[in-house]
C-alpha cells in the first residue's frame, strides 16, 4: 500500500512539474520577494520527498515559477516545493486535524516556534490547492498529505540570533515522517530553513540579524544528496 502511495504522489508530482515548466502554475502566488528561503529534507534520509525548497531562490527557476514562503508579522503563508511530491501550503487552509500539543490553525510564527499546520496539494481534489475535497482513499492511500509544525515532544524553532530554523515537523507515519528544518544530508552537505528580516536575495552578503539570505543557501548548493 505505501509503495503505491509513493509511486501515486510521484506520478502527481511529475504532473506537478510539467505544470510548473509550462507556466500552468497559477496557484502559486508567492514569489522570491518572499523572505524565507533555503531547504528541508525528510529526516529518515529515504530520500522519498527529496528537498523541500522554500523559496524559487533555492534550487529553483524564479523566472518559470515564482513561489516562496513568507512570514508577515506571525502568519506563515505561501508555498513550498517538492520535486517529488509537489507543492505544500502554507497558510489558507481548514479542516485542521488535531494531534497531542497540535494547534488547529494555520500556520504561525508563535515566538520562536511554528506552530499549526501545512498541507501538500497532492492530495486534494481541487488543482488550485484550496477546499478541502480529497482524492479517493485509492489514489492517496488515504494519507491526507497534513504536515503539524509542532505537537508534544517537537517543534520547529527559529533562532533569533541569525534566522536559522530548527527542529522537525510531522508529515505523519506512512509517508513523510519528520521533515528537519536543518541539519546534514547523508553527502556531506548542510542545509538549512532562513528567514531574514527582509526579502531574501540570490546575491545578498550581509550578515546581520535577518538581513539576507545566506549564499551558500541561494546558491542552490545543498542540491542533490
Amino acid at each position: 500500500m505505501i509503495n503505491n502511495l509513493k509511486q501515486f504522489l510521484i506520478i502527481s508530482a511529475t504532473i506537478l512539474v510539467f505544470a510548473f515548466y509550462f507556466g500552468l502554475n497559477h496557484p502559486v502566488s508567492s514569489s522570491s520577494a518572499e523572505n524565507v528561503s533555503g531547504y528541508g529534507w525528510e529526516a529518515s534520509d529515504s530520500g522519498g520527498m527529496g528537498w523541500l525548497s522554500f523559496n524559487c531562490i533555492s534550487g529553483g527557476n524564479c523566472s518559470t515559477s515564482n513561489y516562496g514562503v513568507n512570514i508577515n508579522g506571525t502568519d506563515v503563508i505561501g508555498y513550498a516545493w517538492t520535486p517529488n511530491y509537489g507543492w505544500i501550503k502554507f497558510g489558507g487552509l481548514s479542516g485542521f486535524p488535531s494531534g497531542p500539543g497540535t494547534t488547529s490553525a494555520n500556520a504561525k510564527l508563535t515566538g520562536n516556534t511554528l506552530t499549526g499546520w501545512a498541507r501538500f496539494c497532492s492530495v486534494l481534489s481541487d488543482a488550485n490547492c484550496t477546499g478541502t475535497t480529497m482524492k479517493s482513499n485509492d489514489q492517496t492511500g488515504g494519507w491526507d498529505g497534513w504536515v503539524s509544525l509542532s505537537g508534544k515532544g517537537y517543534n520547529v524553532a527559529v533562532n533569533q540570533s541569525n534566522g536559522v530554523f530548527s527542529g522537525y515537523a510531522w508529515g505523519g507515519p506512512d509517508v513523510l515522517g519528520w521533515i528537519n528544518f536543518s541539519g546534514i544530508a547523508t553527502n556531506g552537505n548542510s542545509y538549512e530553513v532562513i528567514v531574514n528580516s527582509v526579502a531574501a536575495s540570490s546575491d545578498c552578503t550581509a550578515t546581520s540579524l535577518f538581513n539576507c539570505e545566506r549564499p551558500t543557501t541561494a546558491s542552490g548548493s545543498y542540491a542533490g544528496s
